[in-house]
């Protein structure tokens, strides 16, 4: 039962261009969802903007409560992260709504989590206890459990990339063990699942490709400069032009669930602002979770894989690792699968798994190549685009004004311009001209 002092005292919450985005009520049920079935009193509540409440996909805020529990007389300072989408008719709200990417992420929390569970290893997830249609996700702060988010300009080394491909893998298994449940009532994660998995930015509608286009004005600009540094020949800088070109187009059927290999629900945004590392008295990373789940795909788990590998760790790491890397993730998958009476060798054999990683390295090639020079975008030049003029986040998203950040970006920021080097270069002596496509479940 919950109880509520009678002078309970709130604070105006903040505003992001939308109206008030929790009351009172939804603030109890938060704390009841959190306490569980201890008895408690509200006392006083607050919400404020994060102190980067800005992102790609939404706006974030901090929650706290200030409770009293049962009949203790001390009171505890309850502490959430809540994010809401953005306002409806804003240039990203506009692009959100054309596939309910906001909602996409709390049908995840609301049905398709509580539906796989979570398991019993380590934590990879980040609880959630209060979603609103088209409003807001209020999840668990885990910076109270001493998570941190790791610096984007710096790839991740051995240690933290293990524990981000045993999050995965703990992800995966989940999927796995649902479609095996579903399977023995002649059903699927595809089949009750399916239209809320579908892919929000590399899509053919207009405005997808818009923005594709967009992107590739500020990647040839890359091409053209390393080029320059790295001396290519122009007939070079325009193969490779043309052979990013010819894959980025390809990229809604790539990425698109496949006919031939298993899939399973993947997340498809792992980046380092999508991760959280917990950290022991000696300094040493000990568990890592994954937030932000409004891109969860169902593809080959390769896909992950592989994704998760070229966006957050640099060539010479991988390099050397790689054996490494996906022994431990499947290792990982194994003992997930095992606590569950499940056998890898039925789920997930490993020479097929072998056999989609090559497919979908080259599918990580392009996709870091498109996405890592705007996940690096510094936070104040972010600011700028989302806090200022709505002509100007247009222009970001549609027109120019990506490509002109990341060139200032390459110019300016000497962490920025190693990897997009980096990038460049594997993808001209990594990846073939024209893309092998696998046949699809589904194309969007």
């Amino acid at each position: 039962m919950t109880t509520l002092n009678e002078d309970v005292n709130y604070n105006r919450v903040a505003r992001h261009n939308t109206p008030t985005i929790l009351t009172e009520e939804d603030i109890r049920i938060v704390v009841s969802r959190k306490l569980g079935n201890q008895r408690f009193r509200l006392l006083s509540w607050n919400v404020s903007s994060f102190n980067k409440g800005y992102g790609f996909l939404g706006a974030y805020f901090n929650v706290t409560a200030m409770v009293s529990v049962e009949d203790n007389a001390n009171v505890e300072e309850l502490r959430f992260f809540a994010k809401t989408p953005p306002p409806p008719e804003s240039t990203l709200g506009t692009f959100l709504e054309r596939c309910d990417g906001f909602n996409k992420e709390i049908n995840v929390y609301d049905e398709l989590i509580p539906h796989m569970g979570v398991g019993s290893g380590g934590k990879w997830y980040v609880d959630c206890y209060f979603c609103k249609k088209d409003r807001i996700i209020v999840m668990e702060d885990i910076t109270v459990l001493g998570y941190v988010m790791p610096d984007k300009y710096k790839p991740l080394d051995f240690q933290h990339t293990a524990l981000m491909l045993k999050a995965i893998a703990r992800l995966h298994s989940r999927s796995l063990i649902l479609d095996e449940r579903l399977h023995l009532n002649g059903q699927s994660i595809w089949n009750l699942y399916g239209e809320k998995l579908g892919e929000v930015i590399f899509r053919k509608d207009n405005s997808a490709l818009r923005m594709l286009d967009a992107t590739l004005m500020g990647i040839n600009r890359i091409i053209e400069e390393v080029g320059r540094i790295k001396e290519f020949n122009s007939h070079e800088v325009d193969v490779l032009k043309k052979r990013v070109k010819t894959w980025s187009y390809k990229m809604s059927h790539l990425l698109s669930p496949s006919a031939k290999y298993r899939n399973v629900i993947c997340h498809r945004d792992i980046w380092a602002n999508n991760l959280m590392f917990k950290y022991g008295a000696d300094g040493n990373p000990q568990g890592c979770c994954l937030i932000d789940f409004q891109l969860f795909r169902y593809s080959p788990p390769a896909i992950d894989v592989e994704l998760s590998l070229h966006v957050n760790t640099d060539r010479r790491t991988r390099d050397e690792y790689y054996d490494n890397f996906i022994r431990i993730y499947y290792t990982e998958l194994t003992e997930a699968l095992a606590e569950e009476g499940l056998d890898e060798k039925h789920c997930l054999p490993w020479e097929i798994f072998k056999e989609t990683r090559q497919f979908a390295k080259n599918v990580a090639l392009v996709f870091t190549l498109l996405c890592l020079p705007i996940m690096l975008i510094g936070s104040g030049e972010l600011k700028s685009c989302f806090d200022g003029p709505p002509e100007v986040l247009e222009d970001f998203i549609y027109r120019s004004g990506k490509a002109n950040l990341m060139s200032y970006q390459f110019a300016t920021i000497k962490p920025y311009q190693e990897r997009m080097i980096e990038c460049v270069l594997e993808v001209w002596q990594r990846l073939p001209d024209e893309p092998f496509l696998l046949p699809n479940l589904h194309q969007q």
